[in-house]
Protein backbone atom coordinates (compact mmCIF):
# COMPACT_ATOMS: atom_id res chain seq x y z
CA UNK A 1 0.00 0.00 0.00
CA UNK A 2 1.31 3.46 -0.78
CA UNK A 3 2.31 5.78 2.04
CA UNK A 4 -0.67 8.02 1.43
CA UNK A 5 -2.96 9.46 -1.22
CA UNK A 6 -1.25 10.71 -4.39
CA UNK A 7 1.39 13.32 -3.55
CA UNK A 8 1.76 15.90 -0.85
CA UNK A 9 -0.47 18.91 -1.00
CA UNK A 10 1.19 21.57 -3.11
CA UNK A 11 -1.59 24.20 -3.26
CA UNK A 12 -0.19 27.34 -4.86
CA UNK A 13 -0.34 30.47 -2.71
CA UNK A 14 -3.03 32.97 -3.57
CA UNK A 15 -0.72 35.63 -2.08
CA UNK A 16 2.69 36.17 -3.69
CA UNK A 17 4.97 34.89 -0.93
CA UNK A 18 8.11 36.33 -2.54
CA UNK A 19 6.47 39.72 -2.83
CA UNK A 20 5.51 39.56 0.86
CA UNK A 21 9.03 38.48 1.74
CA UNK A 22 10.56 41.34 -0.27
CA UNK A 23 8.30 43.78 1.50
CA UNK A 24 9.21 42.36 4.92
CA UNK A 25 12.93 42.49 4.11
CA UNK A 26 12.54 46.05 2.83
CA UNK A 27 11.05 47.05 6.16
CA UNK A 28 13.82 45.19 7.93
CA UNK A 29 16.45 47.16 6.00
CA UNK A 30 14.78 50.44 6.89
CA UNK A 31 14.78 49.50 10.56
CA UNK A 32 18.18 47.78 10.65
CA UNK A 33 19.89 50.68 12.40
CA UNK A 34 17.39 50.60 15.26
CA UNK A 35 18.07 46.93 16.11
CA UNK A 36 14.75 46.74 17.92
CA UNK A 37 12.19 43.93 18.23
CA UNK A 38 10.65 44.78 14.89
CA UNK A 39 13.74 43.82 12.84
CA UNK A 40 12.10 41.82 10.02
CA UNK A 41 15.40 40.46 8.76
CA UNK A 42 14.86 37.70 11.29
CA UNK A 43 12.14 36.28 9.08
CA UNK A 44 14.03 35.28 5.90
CA UNK A 45 12.66 32.02 4.48
CA UNK A 46 16.01 30.23 4.68
CA UNK A 47 16.20 31.00 8.39
CA UNK A 48 13.61 28.40 9.46
CA UNK A 49 14.81 25.37 11.44
CA UNK A 50 12.62 22.54 12.72
CA UNK A 51 14.33 22.75 16.12
CA UNK A 52 14.56 26.54 16.50
CA UNK A 53 12.66 28.28 19.27
CA UNK A 54 10.88 31.33 17.87
CA UNK A 55 8.54 31.85 20.82
CA UNK A 56 9.80 35.35 21.64
CA UNK A 57 9.91 36.49 18.00
CA UNK A 58 6.57 34.84 17.19
CA UNK A 59 4.73 37.02 19.69
CA UNK A 60 5.74 40.08 17.65
CA UNK A 61 5.11 38.68 14.15
CA UNK A 62 2.68 40.31 11.74
CA UNK A 63 0.10 38.28 9.82
CA UNK A 64 2.31 38.45 6.70
CA UNK A 65 5.30 37.12 8.61
CA UNK A 66 3.36 34.24 10.12
CA UNK A 67 2.08 33.19 6.71
CA UNK A 68 5.58 33.44 5.19
CA UNK A 69 7.10 31.32 7.97
CA UNK A 70 4.31 28.75 7.78
CA UNK A 71 4.79 28.53 3.99
CA UNK A 72 8.51 28.02 4.50
CA UNK A 73 7.84 25.26 7.05
CA UNK A 74 5.52 23.51 4.61
CA UNK A 75 8.11 23.58 1.82
CA UNK A 76 10.87 22.39 4.16
CA UNK A 77 8.61 19.63 5.49
CA UNK A 78 7.79 18.51 1.95
CA UNK A 79 11.49 18.29 1.19
CA UNK A 80 12.12 16.18 4.28
CA UNK A 81 9.13 13.96 3.45
CA UNK A 82 10.47 13.25 -0.02
CA UNK A 83 13.82 12.36 1.54
CA UNK A 84 11.92 10.01 3.92
CA UNK A 85 13.12 12.00 6.94
CA UNK A 86 9.74 11.59 8.59
CA UNK A 87 10.45 12.95 12.06
CA UNK A 88 12.00 16.12 10.60
CA UNK A 89 9.10 16.55 8.18
CA UNK A 90 6.65 16.23 11.07
CA UNK A 91 8.54 18.87 13.07
CA UNK A 92 8.34 21.33 10.17
CA UNK A 93 4.62 20.73 9.65
CA UNK A 94 3.90 21.16 13.36
CA UNK A 95 6.02 24.30 13.44
CA UNK A 96 4.09 25.71 10.48
CA UNK A 97 0.82 25.00 12.31
CA UNK A 98 2.20 26.77 15.38
CA UNK A 99 2.92 29.91 13.31
CA UNK A 100 -0.70 29.93 12.10
CA UNK A 101 -2.36 29.08 15.41
CA UNK A 102 -2.86 32.72 16.55
CA UNK A 103 -4.58 33.42 13.21
CA UNK A 104 -7.05 30.51 13.33
CA UNK A 105 -9.76 32.37 15.27
CA UNK A 106 -9.40 35.63 13.31
CA UNK A 107 -12.03 36.57 10.75
CA UNK A 108 -12.37 39.28 8.15
CA UNK A 109 -12.07 42.25 8.79
CA UNK A 110 -9.67 41.39 11.65
CA UNK A 111 -7.35 40.14 8.92
CA UNK A 112 -7.49 40.77 5.19
CA UNK A 113 -9.60 38.41 3.08
CA UNK A 114 -6.48 37.37 1.13
CA UNK A 115 -4.73 36.51 4.39
CA UNK A 116 -7.72 34.45 5.55
CA UNK A 117 -7.78 32.50 2.28
CA UNK A 118 -4.05 31.78 2.38
CA UNK A 119 -4.21 30.90 6.08
CA UNK A 120 -6.90 28.30 5.41
CA UNK A 121 -4.98 26.97 2.39
CA UNK A 122 -1.85 26.56 4.48
CA UNK A 123 -3.69 24.99 7.41
CA UNK A 124 -5.28 22.45 5.05
CA UNK A 125 -1.96 21.68 3.35
CA UNK A 126 -0.01 21.35 6.59
CA UNK A 127 -2.61 19.09 8.20
CA UNK A 128 -2.95 16.91 5.08
CA UNK A 129 0.81 16.54 4.76
CA UNK A 130 1.08 15.82 8.46
CA UNK A 131 -1.44 12.99 7.96
CA UNK A 132 0.77 11.56 5.20
CA UNK A 133 3.75 11.48 7.58
CA UNK A 134 1.72 10.05 10.46
CA UNK A 135 0.39 7.27 8.23
CA UNK A 136 3.90 6.49 7.02
CA UNK A 137 5.01 6.35 10.68
CA UNK A 138 1.96 4.17 11.54
CA UNK A 139 0.68 6.73 14.04
CA UNK A 140 -2.93 5.98 13.17
CA UNK A 141 -4.66 7.64 16.12
CA UNK A 142 -2.87 10.95 15.58
CA UNK A 143 -3.62 10.79 11.86
CA UNK A 144 -7.34 10.37 12.56
CA UNK A 145 -7.25 13.41 14.86
CA UNK A 146 -5.51 15.52 12.20
CA UNK A 147 -8.09 14.29 9.71
CA UNK A 148 -10.96 15.57 11.84
CA UNK A 149 -9.40 19.05 11.91
CA UNK A 150 -8.73 19.27 8.19
CA UNK A 151 -12.24 18.02 7.32
CA UNK A 152 -13.78 21.13 8.85
CA UNK A 153 -11.58 23.36 6.69
CA UNK A 154 -11.86 21.60 3.34
CA UNK A 155 -15.60 20.89 3.51
CA UNK A 156 -16.17 24.66 3.52
CA UNK A 157 -14.14 25.17 0.32
CA UNK A 158 -15.82 25.10 -3.09
CA UNK A 159 -14.01 23.57 -6.07
CA UNK A 160 -10.48 22.99 -4.80
CA UNK A 161 -11.91 21.84 -1.47
CA UNK A 162 -13.34 18.64 -2.98
CA UNK A 163 -9.87 17.55 -4.14
CA UNK A 164 -8.44 18.18 -0.69
CA UNK A 165 -11.41 16.40 0.87
CA UNK A 166 -10.69 13.29 -1.19
CA UNK A 167 -7.10 13.31 0.11
CA UNK A 168 -8.26 13.80 3.69
CA UNK A 169 -10.90 11.07 3.44
CA UNK A 170 -8.44 8.62 1.89
CA UNK A 171 -5.72 9.26 4.47
CA UNK A 172 -8.14 9.02 7.37
CA UNK A 173 -9.70 5.91 5.81
CA UNK A 174 -6.21 4.42 5.60
CA UNK A 175 -5.61 5.21 9.28
CA UNK A 176 -8.97 3.69 10.29
CA UNK A 177 -8.18 0.57 8.20
CA UNK A 178 -4.88 0.04 9.98
CA UNK A 179 -6.52 0.58 13.37
CA UNK A 180 -9.06 -2.11 12.54
CA UNK A 181 -11.99 0.34 12.42
CA UNK A 182 -13.39 -1.17 9.23
CA UNK A 183 -16.80 0.50 9.20
CA UNK A 184 -15.32 3.98 9.70
CA UNK A 185 -12.74 3.29 6.99
CA UNK A 186 -15.44 2.13 4.58
CA UNK A 187 -17.54 5.26 5.23
CA UNK A 188 -14.61 7.58 4.46
CA UNK A 189 -13.66 5.68 1.32
CA UNK A 190 -17.24 5.57 0.01
CA UNK A 191 -17.44 9.36 0.38
CA UNK A 192 -14.04 9.80 -1.30
CA UNK A 193 -15.08 7.64 -4.26
CA UNK A 194 -18.34 9.56 -4.68
CA UNK A 195 -16.23 12.69 -5.14
CA UNK A 196 -13.55 10.98 -7.25
CA UNK A 197 -14.78 7.63 -8.67
CA UNK A 198 -11.52 7.10 -10.61
CA UNK A 199 -9.22 7.39 -7.58
CA UNK A 200 -7.20 4.16 -7.84
CA UNK A 201 -5.75 4.23 -4.33
CA UNK A 202 -9.17 4.75 -2.77
CA UNK A 203 -10.70 1.99 -4.94
CA UNK A 204 -7.94 -0.45 -4.03
CA UNK A 205 -8.24 0.22 -0.31
CA UNK A 206 -12.05 0.13 -0.47
CA UNK A 207 -11.89 -3.36 -2.04
CA UNK A 208 -9.61 -4.54 0.77
CA UNK A 209 -11.86 -3.04 3.46
CA UNK A 210 -15.00 -4.51 1.88
CA UNK A 211 -13.48 -8.00 1.69
CA UNK A 212 -12.37 -7.77 5.30
CA UNK A 213 -15.86 -6.68 6.39
CA UNK A 214 -17.46 -9.60 4.52
CA UNK A 215 -15.00 -11.98 6.18
CA UNK A 216 -15.71 -10.47 9.60
CA UNK A 217 -19.48 -10.81 9.10
CA UNK A 218 -19.09 -14.47 8.09
CA UNK A 219 -17.10 -15.15 11.26
CA UNK A 220 -19.67 -13.28 13.30
CA UNK A 221 -22.48 -15.29 11.75
CA UNK A 222 -20.64 -18.55 12.39
CA UNK A 223 -19.96 -17.46 15.94
CA UNK A 224 -23.66 -16.76 16.53
CA UNK A 225 -24.49 -20.10 14.96
CA UNK A 226 -22.20 -21.83 17.45
CA UNK A 227 -23.78 -19.91 20.30
CA UNK A 228 -27.28 -21.00 19.25
CA UNK A 229 -26.06 -24.56 18.75
CA UNK A 230 -24.53 -24.64 22.22
CA UNK A 231 -27.67 -23.07 23.67
CA UNK A 232 -29.74 -25.84 22.03
CA UNK A 233 -27.45 -28.51 23.45
CA UNK A 234 -27.70 -26.96 26.91
CA UNK A 235 -31.49 -26.83 26.68
CA UNK A 236 -31.68 -30.49 25.62
CA UNK A 237 -29.37 -31.54 28.46
CA UNK A 238 -31.47 -29.62 30.99
CA UNK A 239 -34.67 -31.19 29.60
CA UNK A 240 -33.23 -34.66 30.07
CA UNK A 241 -32.18 -33.85 33.63
CA UNK A 242 -35.70 -32.65 34.41
CA UNK A 243 -37.19 -35.82 32.94
CA UNK A 244 -34.84 -37.95 35.05
CA UNK A 245 -35.84 -36.04 38.21
CA UNK A 246 -39.53 -36.47 37.37
CA UNK A 247 -39.09 -40.25 36.87
CA UNK A 248 -37.39 -40.57 40.23
CA UNK A 249 -40.17 -38.59 41.92
CA UNK A 250 -42.86 -40.79 40.38
CA UNK A 251 -40.96 -43.96 41.30
CA UNK A 252 -40.78 -42.79 44.90
CA UNK A 253 -44.50 -42.03 44.92
CA UNK A 254 -45.23 -45.48 43.50
CA UNK A 255 -43.21 -47.08 46.26
CA UNK A 256 -45.14 -45.12 48.90
CA UNK A 257 -48.46 -46.00 47.25
CA UNK A 258 -47.61 -49.71 47.16
CA UNK A 259 -46.82 -49.60 50.89
CA UNK A 260 -50.13 -47.87 51.60
CA UNK A 261 -51.96 -50.40 49.40
CA UNK A 262 -50.37 -53.31 51.32
CA UNK A 263 -51.27 -51.70 54.67
CA UNK A 264 -54.93 -51.31 53.61
CA UNK A 265 -55.13 -54.95 52.53
CA UNK A 266 -53.81 -56.14 55.91
CA UNK A 267 -56.13 -53.77 57.75
CA UNK A 268 -59.03 -54.89 55.52
CA UNK A 269 -59.67 -51.28 54.55
CA UNK A 270 -61.19 -50.25 51.18
CA UNK A 271 -58.85 -50.06 48.21
CA UNK A 272 -57.77 -46.65 46.93
CA UNK A 273 -56.54 -45.70 43.43
CA UNK A 274 -53.12 -44.20 42.83
CA UNK A 275 -54.61 -40.90 41.64
CA UNK A 276 -56.90 -40.64 44.65
CA UNK A 277 -54.03 -41.50 46.98
CA UNK A 278 -51.87 -38.75 45.38
CA UNK A 279 -54.65 -36.21 45.81
CA UNK A 280 -55.09 -37.10 49.51
CA UNK A 281 -51.32 -36.91 50.05
CA UNK A 282 -51.21 -33.47 48.43
CA UNK A 283 -54.03 -32.21 50.68
CA UNK A 284 -52.16 -33.37 53.78
CA UNK A 285 -48.98 -31.61 52.65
Amino acid sequence: MADSAPGLDEVKPQIDVQEMLDEANKKAKELSEKKDANDYSRFDLDDVSSDSDDSDDADKMTVDERIIRAESCKMSGNGKFKEKENSEALKFYDKGLDFLKPLESKKVPEILEGHAIRRDDLLSSLLLNKMAVLNREKKWKESVESGKKVMTLVRAKPGEGSKLLVKALFRRGQAYWNRGDLTESKNDLVEALKLDPKNRDAKKLYTMVREKLIEARKKEKASFGNIFSKAGEMYEAERKRQEARERKRLEKLREEYEKEKTRREKAEEPEISFEEWKLNKKKKE
